[in-house]
């Protein structure tokens, strides 16, 4: 099934079961061309799990949830995460795994508490993704990262832009990355332990940072990178 555009027309959709609101997974083969536009989500269960999707839209959604998974994206490339609103959630707020060649660009996480702003995982390396002009406040983990300290790359060939990241929990990072040749450029932190940090075990290497902004640490440090 290609070519679906699901238009909500801000229509709230409440769910108090478990279970997902929107769940695309075609299993072995892929969906092309999926819009999902002006939804309003309110519920307990995952918002939307997307699997094996290309060339799609997801944007100018509201998901406010009291647990769970907002937003969990699997296998997709070439698509545009965009405008989005994810707030009132007590886990990670997006969830990524082999994403690639795909643009999160004016998305606002805020409100988010016991998990991460964007948080990639490591089935496969995530590639060429950009992260730009989002606004993400975090209360209680990392704005953007992996779980870092493992031997596994989590994210290359990426670029993060214009975001703001603040008010970070007590000693984490706005920024907690493995990988290669990742690009931080411009960005604004606040009140987090450290502004961008790389594992012990598999920091990456060829990184460039420029023109950020550094507004105050928790634990006076600023950036913290290992090779």
């Amino acid at each position: 099934m290609n070519n679906v555009d699901l238009l909500c027309n801000g229509t709230r959709i409440v769910i108090d079961k478990t279970g997902r609101t929107i769940n695309i997974n075609p299993g072995s083969s892929q969906l092309t061309n999926i819009t999902i536009r002006y939804c309003y989500f309110e519920s307990v269960s995952t918002g939307m799990q997307l699997i094996n999707m290309t060339q799609s839209h997801i944007y100018d959604n509201v998901i406010n949830m009291s647990s769970s998974n907002p937003m969990s994206l699997e296998n997709v490339y070439n698509s545009i995460i965009s405008n989005n609103t994810i707030w009132n959630v007590s886990t990670d707020a997006l969830t990524l795994d082999d994403v690639s060649h795909s643009i999160f660009e004016n998305n606002t996480l805020q409100e988010i508490y016991n998990g991460y702003g964007f948080r990639f995982y490591n089935k496969l390396p995530s590639t060429n993704v950009t992260i730009k002009n989002s606004l993400i406040n975090v209360t209680g983990g990392v704005g953007i990262g992996g779980w870092i300290n493992t031997p596994v790359i989590y994210i290359n060939d990426s670029k993060f832009y214009n975001n703001t990241i603040t008010n970070i929990g007590d000693g984490y990072s706005c920024i907690e990355m493995s990988g290669f040749n990742n690009e931080f450029i411009s960005n604004t932190f606040g009140n987090c332990s450290r502004p961008i940090s790389s594992g012990t075990s598999t920091g990456g290497s060829n990184y460039l940072i420029k023109s950020n902004i550094f507004n105050g640490s928790k634990e006076n440090r600023g950036f913290q990178l290992y090779g």
